[in-house]
């Protein structure tokens, strides 16, 4: 999904990882692949109650939504 998001070009991508290592791995991944959008690294737990508000809150932050 990510990499047909970044291929459209009109879109940044918040990329969810538990995992940071994981997480990055494969944001460098798609940035390896030189496609017209913008991704970056949130780190997310979907099933931790705190990682979610956390997320949510750097996400209002960072990109006013």
């Amino acid at each position: 999904m990510a990499n047909q998001l970044l291929a459209d070009g009109s879109f940044h991508v918040l990329l969810g990882a538990r995992s940071s290592e994981k997480g990055q791995a494969a944001v460098a991944e798609l940035q390896s692949r030189n496609l017209p959008g913008t991704v970056e690294l949130l780190h997310l737990d979907v099933a931790d109650e705190h990682s979610v508000i956390a997320a949510a809150k750097l996400v209002e932050e960072k990109h006013g939504r």
